[in-house]
């Protein structure tokens, strides 16, 4: 990329940003692209070495850009000088208009404030991907329109609350490998202290074994549960699934069969999946479970189950789906 570009004053698209170890190409030729719109990938910010230059950036005077990745580098050399991230990511806050935001290999311990600024109304999705020292989240719950959020690889985070907790909009969670996430804490809403997000569509939760410290769950309109790596204990925390379409569980600890309560809660399910599910002997608590609601059940690669004497005729047909034993 040629250290020339900051004198495109006309220059609308930039997708991507590769910042170099030598001066390649500097933040600070970002601040003369005022007309930048669209998407806006900035990579390796580890090579910042001047604080100065960040600053220069002028994020929030782009009010056209939707979507802003951030990104530092997966292999961070050891430099007696560097910039603290945490102080590079001060500077990058971006103009409130922002629709879509990406944090990825940030190593700050914690995320600036701007982050969960409730000034940006417009603020749809918010991704935080592989930042290995954040011990906590920031208060995400505070932006108006947030309705899809992703959180992977944040192996510091041990207890999730009111950080998530403000507008309750949400429509898409998706939590991956919180490996030492292990209490989430619900908040009162006049109904007891419950976690409660009335416009939930889908939940994931996937390999989050030590998570079993968990509020009760209301999810009025939830359609899609997708629980993978995790305990079975998370089962039992639902107060509502009325709305429930889809449920897939994999390899879930502890999980021998689904409980009369868990099945009543849930009879508008259509499609089940287990797999892996090694402690799986039966699908229902209670054998006379009616099942005609939705179609047959996959159950790949569970066991114990194949080796019971309990099992429905459907449940047989999909016997060669399972390693032979």
């Amino acid at each position: 990329m040629s250290i020339e570009i900051g004198a495109l004053h006309n220059l609308q698209t930039l997708p991507k940003v590769v910042l170099g170890k030598h001066g390649d190409f500097g933040l600070r030729e970002l601040c003369k692209l005022e007309l930048l719109q669209g998407t806006l990938a900035i990579h390796q910010l580890q090579n910042v070495i001047n604080l100065k230059d960040v600053e220069k950036t002028c994020l929030k005077n782009k009010n056209k850009l939707d979507f802003l990745r951030l990104t530092w580098g997966t292999i961070v050399e050891k430099v007696f000088d560097r910039i603290p991230e945490n102080e590079v990511m001060e500077y990058l806050q971006p103009h409130d208009n922002l629709r879509n935001l990406t944090v990825e290999f940030y190593q700050g311990v914690k995320f600036p404030a701007w982050i969960g600024d409730q000034s940006y109304s417009n603020l749809s999705s918010i991704s935080i991907i592989k930042c290995l020292k954040c011990t906590t989240l920031p208060p995400l719950g505070q932006h108006p329109a947030l309705k899809h959020l992703h959180i992977r690889d944040l192996p510091k985070v041990e207890i999730i609350g009111q950080e998530l907790y403000g507008s309750n909009n949400f429509e898409t969670l998706i939590f991956d490998n919180l490996s030492a996430w292990c209490k989430w804490n619900g908040f009162s809403n006049g109904d007891g202290v419950c976690i409660d997000f009335p416009n939930l569509q889908e939940l994931k939760i996937s390999n989050c074994r030590k998570l079993m410290n968990i509020s009760p769950l209301r999810f009025r309109t939830l359609r899609e549960l997708d629980l993978q790596q995790c305990n079975s204990v998370l089962l039992e925390r639902f107060l509502s699934l009325d709305c429930l379409k889809y449920l897939r569980l994999d390899n879930i600890l502890g999980l021998s069969h689904l409980s009369n309560r868990f099945t009543e809660l849930s009879m508008a399910l259509q499609e089940i999946e287990f797999r892996e599910c090694n402690e799986l002997i039966s699908l229902w608590e209670k054998r006379d479970h009616n099942t005609k609601s939705f179609s047959s059940p996959k159950v790949p690669y569970c066991q114990k189950l194949f080796k019971t004497q309990v099992l429905r005729p459907w449940c047989a047909a999909t016997s060669q789906q399972a390693p032979s034993s």
